[in-house]
């Protein structure tokens, strides 16, 4: 069974739920931005899982860990996801579920696959955060 995986990025952790075909979610997993530790977790989801996250502001070696293991992502604009989950009083666990839900649902915003040439970015540009370095 397909499973759609929300992923809620934060500065030192992220939290990742996955919802099936049937929409039901599973537990909310926090993952810590050790590199040892966020790897083990993106190796143990099913391959080439399609995983939706917000475009916040380190979002970009997130989404080369993912591809890394060859996962799909898929960048989601986070205001625009807040209106359609519906929930003014967000939390970490609602955010990963809400992703997954909007991308099993094909919501605007999650239909599309993460923009490669992004990912193409010089390591050393300014912007560009990695807790790992």
């Amino acid at each position: 069974m397909q499973q759609f995986i929300g992923c809620d990025a934060h500065k030192k952790f992220s939290v990742f739920a996955a919802v099936d075909e049937r929409g039901k979610a599973s537990k909310p997993v926090r993952v810590e931005h050790k590199r040892e530790v966020f790897r083990a977790y993106l190796e143990s989801l099913p391959a080439s899982s399609e995983i939706a996250i917000e475009s916040m502001g380190s979002w970009y070696w997130i989404v080369d860990e993912m591809e890394r293991a060859r996962h799909i992502p898929h960048l989601t604009n986070p205001l625009e996801a807040k209106k359609r989950m519906g929930k003014p009083n967000k939390t970490d666990n609602l955010d990963g579920r809400g992703l997954g839900i909007l991308l099993r649902n094909g919501a605007p915003g999650t239909d599309g696959t993460f923009p490669r040439f992004l990912s193409l970015l010089e390591p050393s540009h300014p912007d560009r955060l990695n807790p790992f370095e």
